[in-house]
């Protein structure tokens, strides 16, 4: 079984051998503290030698996706915000003419080809793809969170997806365990980033009350454990989270954004851990 095929698998709740592994996306600081100690040079070689399932291949990562030939970038006229939510340019619009006056991103000018390029050249690994929907940070930047309802806009994009054969993985930071039911409605498949340490986001919790209905993407804490714990701390964490989830779980930091004080031990406890065989761990083709 591929790589690709075993998370394609396990995130459609399907039999497979074990949890699958990311290591997120590090910060640009990271990455020569972690060559430094694996011995690597390039991003793809230090993802091989740990493990890692996945790649985050993303339309917007790419200089050239937005070929504007007066400069311009996606969504960047007047979303300057101190924080998410605060008054933006169209928080207080009344005439739908403002609307359509907006400086919008033009279609046209998108160029996806470099990105198809890297997709179709990744290889064996599961891809993390399509755009990064900050749009709805952006509609939050523009209207306001008061004027914010989207629940219906999950459902939809989740059926365009499922439409064309593709998984829906969810990005959404913090404690939304009160929402879960709900983004399991809409079509959610996959959900990221199992921030361990928000109320109610624990591994218990989520497993006592969505095991097998949805997979979690996440779940070692990053701002205590990764940080200051032992490596035999980070792969005991690491055992007891695929103990409880089982392989509806692709083992990650709880934030991708691994920053410079996370030793890089740590990393390679965490991978080492995930990686395990364990007799322990209930996969959903073996419930009876």
């Amino acid at each position: 079984m591929s790589r690709r095929e075993l998370i394609h698998r396990l995130i459609a709740g399907e039999e497979v051998p074990r949890c699958g592994f990311w290591l997120g996306n590090p910060h640009e600081d990271t990455w020569p503290l972690l060559h430094r100690h694996f011995g690597t040079t390039s991003e793809e070689q230090l993802r091989k030698r740990l493990g890692d399932d996945l790649r985050w291949i993303c339309p917007q990562f790419y200089d050239d996706v937005y070929q504007d030939p007066t400069g311009a970038k996606l969504f960047d006229a007047s979303l300057d915000r101190e924080e998410h939510g605060s008054c933006g340019p169209l928080a207080h619009c009344e005439d739908p003419a403002e609307v359509d006056v907006f400086p919008w991103p033009n279609p046209d000018y998108l160029n996806f080809d470099s990105c198809l390029k890297d997709l179709r050249g990744a290889g064996d690994v599961y891809r993390l793809s399509g755009f990064w929907t900050c749009f709805y940070h952006n509609v939050a930047d523009l209207f306001g969170m008061e004027e914010y309802f989207i629940m219906p806009w999950f459902r939809k994009f989740a059926e365009q997806g499922h439409r064309h054969g593709y998984q829906v993985v969810l990005h959404s930071c913090g404690s939304i365990k009160d929402v879960i039911e709900r983004l399991i409605e809409a079509g959610v498949d996959c959900l990221h980033p199992l921030q361990a340490k928000a109320a109610n986001m624990d591994a218990e919790t989520l497993a006592r009350d969505f095991k097998g209905r949805i997979t979690f993407l996440g779940g070692i804490d990053t701002q205590h454990l990764l940080t200051h714990g032992t490596m035999d701390e980070v792969r005991d964490e690491v055992r007891r989270v695929k103990r409880l989830l089982g392989c509806n779980l692709i083992v990650s930091p709880s934030h991708e954004a691994l920053l410079p004080n996370v030793p890089p031990a740590n990393v390679e406890a965490l991978a080492e851990a995930t990686r395990e065989p364990s007799t322990e761990v209930t996969c959903p083709g073996e419930l009876v």
